[in-house]
């Protein structure tokens, strides 16, 4: 296994299979893999896990889903400069860092970026 995902496309598939059917929302989660991206996809995963199970679920969420966390709130009182600022934010705290906590602030950015995609597509009207 590397980076929390098995290489072989079956072994992928066995394991999304015993996911789905322990998870409550089975039919919202895609698999993410095509040949050739698995580093993509486990940095993906890795900024989800974070944001689901991890530091932005315990100081973040207070049970809301992602779309209603304090980021999309603050964003439509000031704006998308909120989320983006706080991206640029982790971005550069994550040259300061040793390697494990540079690499969870930079997820911790894509997760950002990710909420300033989520504000965009919740206010474009055309």
């Amino acid at each position: 296994m590397k980076g929390g995902f098995h290489t072989t496309p079956n072994v992928l598939a066995v394991e999304t299979l015993q996911f789905l059917a322990e998870h409550e929302h089975a039919g919202e989660v895609m698999a993410i893999f095509a040949p050739g991206y698995d580093s993509l996809a486990s940095v993906l995963r890795r900024a989800f896990d974070q944001a689901a199970k991890g530091k932005g679920a315990e100081r973040h969420a207070q049970g809301a889903p992602f779309e209603a966390q304090p980021m999309q709130t603050i964003s439509d009182l000031v704006g998308i400069g909120f989320v983006l600022g706080q991206a640029m934010k982790k971005a550069q705290e994550a040259q300061r860092l040793p390697h494990d906590a540079a690499v969870r602030e930079l997820l911790g950015a894509i997760n950002y970026i990710a909420g300033a995609v989520i504000f965009m597509e919740k206010n474009h009207h055309g």
